[in-house]
């Protein structure tokens, strides 16, 4: 895992802070509460998703999905890990847009993780277990862009 301190700049920020209230949720995969809303390629973010495959390594035109993340007071994600299609690597940049109040704080492998707003970490889900803890105060929002090598 690599971590960016203020990886997004203010603009981007403030480019991704309507989203959250934005509609078009829907429930993430781990089912614990916490929700995903897909970004289209086309929108005003392309920018930024160039900006996120440079930083994982990857050519500016890779397939990808980007996605707003949102962990509502009381969400969480379980220890896990992603898997990746055989032969294929997952890669993924996580942007904090929005820390919690309190909780939600993020481990990967088992090491804590402590990011700020606009800090961004990279690392390989399919091969480091990862979770966020729970959700006590406020709301968790990231940015997450994601690529198969």
């Amino acid at each position: 895992m690599n971590v960016f301190r203020s990886f997004l700049t203010t603009d981007e920020l403030a480019l991704l802070l309507p989203y959250l209230a934005s509609d078009g949720y829907e429930p993430g995969r781990q089912g614990t509460g916490y929700e995903k809303l897909s970004l289209r390629n086309t929108d005003e973010t392309q920018a930024l998703r160039k900006r996120c495959l440079v930083a994982l390594g990857l050519p500016e035109d890779t397939g990808h999905d980007a996605y707003i993340v949102r962990y509502p007071t009381g969400t969480r994600i379980p220890l896990h890990k992603d898997d990746a299609p055989l032969a294929s690597e997952h890669h993924r940049i996580n942007c904090m847009v929005l820390p919690a109040e309190r909780g939600g704080e993020l481990f990967v492998s088992g090491v804590p993780c402590d990011l700020r707003a606009r800090d961004a970490y990279t690392f390989r889900p399919d091969l480091e277990e990862h979770e966020v803890s729970e959700v006590l105060a406020g709301v968790r929002a990231i940015f997450s862009v994601g690529a198969l090598g």
